[in-house]
Order: structure tokens, then sequence, then C-alpha cells
């Protein structure tokens, strides 16, 4: 879950390539795990979501994550 929240909030919610990411990675975790350099090559993401993927700090998905919990 944390993975989907960090791509979600790196793609923006409601992002229209969302299926084709997930025919190709299979899974959120897989593209945080996948070299920035491989996401770049793929066409999927805009420049301002690359700038956002490289970011692989965690806390903030975590903090939503909680947040849903309570």
């Amino acid at each position: 879950m944390i993975y989907w929240i960090w791509l979600q909030s790196a793609v923006g919610y409601g992002y229209k390539h969302t299926s084709a990411l997930l025919e190709r990675y299979e899974s959120a975790e897989k593209i945080y795990h996948t070299p920035i350099s491989d996401l770049e090559f793929s066409g999927l993401f805009s420049k301002s979501a690359l700038s956002k993927l490289k970011n692989k700090d965690l806390d903030a998905a975590r903090k939503v994550l909680n947040e849903c919990i309570k």
C-alpha cells in the first residue's frame, strides 16, 4: 500500500496511464525499485512526475497511510 500512495502522489491521483503502468511494471513496488533511467525511457511519465519519482522517501506515504488507518 505504501508504494501505491508514493506512486499516486508522484503521478497524480487518477493518472491516465495507470493501466499501462501495471501492464509494464506489474506493481507500484516494482516501479519504486526501477531505475529512473528506465522510467524515463518508458515514455509513461511526465518530466514533473519523473522528478517526483526520483524521491524515494516513503515518510509522506506512511503518514497518509497512518491517517487512513486512524
